[in-house]
């Protein structure tokens, strides 16, 4: 999932080796494209898993200076420290 806010990035060009990668090892996976609304990045995200039912979030994370993270928040620690399903993160 991509989460979009006013800056829209080009999907096609995300969607495809990242499907291409899963599916040559053997993950079923789909691609969509979220909207941010009123909610939080990390908010979003934990919404969208859940109500696709999803076991499992796989996510990389990525890091802001702390003055950044401190002004507009956090969707990596948001995720870690609400979810309620299993992660898996990489750096």
């Amino acid at each position: 999932m991509t989460v979009q806010g006013e800056n829209k990035i080009p999907i096609e060009d995300l969607k495809a080796p990242i499907l291409n990668l899963l599916t040559a090892h053997g993950v079923t996976a789909d691609y969509s494209v979220t909207n941010l609304a009123s909610k939080s990045i990390g908010r979003t995200i934990l919404d969208e898993a859940q109500d696709r039912r999803a076991d499992v979030l796989v996510m990389g994370a990525y890091g802001h200076s702390r003055l950044k993270e401190f002004v507009l928040g956090g969707a990596t620690k948001e995720i870690l420290n609400t979810s309620r399903m299993p992660l898996f993160m990489s750096h």
